[in-house]
């Protein structure tokens, strides 16, 4: 892979995909790539990815931010490393009006898990759209989705970001 500090690693399933088909997209989750792991927001929390399991997926996008700084992204890894143990947000998927549903169905499935959280759980923690795209703002001032509101980002608003440039691609 020819991976960068900051890069925007997007994957997808494949097949049957609902946060895909919800969204109208081909990818369903979202990650940064922090030398030498990607991080990332699952049910399981924002967390450490090994880029070995990230590129597993059967479709991936490499997505960069040309004009990146040093200190853009020394920001960048301060914010999404402090992020690292907090909960994940099924909250941001409310926001999408065909989302609904599935909001409260994860939010359901998340208290059912409540017991598993981390101590830094918090109900406004973000989807993986939401922390890449959070991280990204912070950092960079950037709204990477075109002025979309952060919390409304999807994977699919990310990939289609006149901010970024596609690095490589796997479909």
């Amino acid at each position: 892979m020819n991976l960068k500090k900051g890069d925007v690693v997007l994957t997808g399933k494949g097949g049957l995909n609902l946060i895909g088909w919800f969204t109208r997209s081909h990818f369903s989750h979202a990650g940064l790539y922090i030398d030498p792991h990607i991080l990332n927001s699952t049910v399981g929390g924002v967390q450490i990815t090994s880029v070995d399991k990230f590129f597993e997926a059967p479709r991936w996008a490499i997505l960069r931010l040309p004009e990146l700084s040093p200190r853009e992204f020394a920001k960048l890894n301060a914010i999404a490393t402090g992020k690292i143990g907090y909960g994940y947000g099924y909250k941001s998927y409310a926001t999408h009006t065909p989302l609904a549903v599935l909001a409260i169905i994860f939010k359901r499935i998340g208290r059912l898990l409540k017991k598993a959280r981390s101590p830094h759980y918090e109900p406004t923690a973000p989807s993986c759209s939401v922390f890449v795209a959070e991280c990204y703002l912070k950092s960079t001032e950037i709204p990477i989705n075109g002025g979309i509101h952060y919390t409304n980002v999807t994977p699919q608003d990310i990939y289609d970001s006149p901010y970024f440039v596609k690095v490589a691609e796997k479909s």
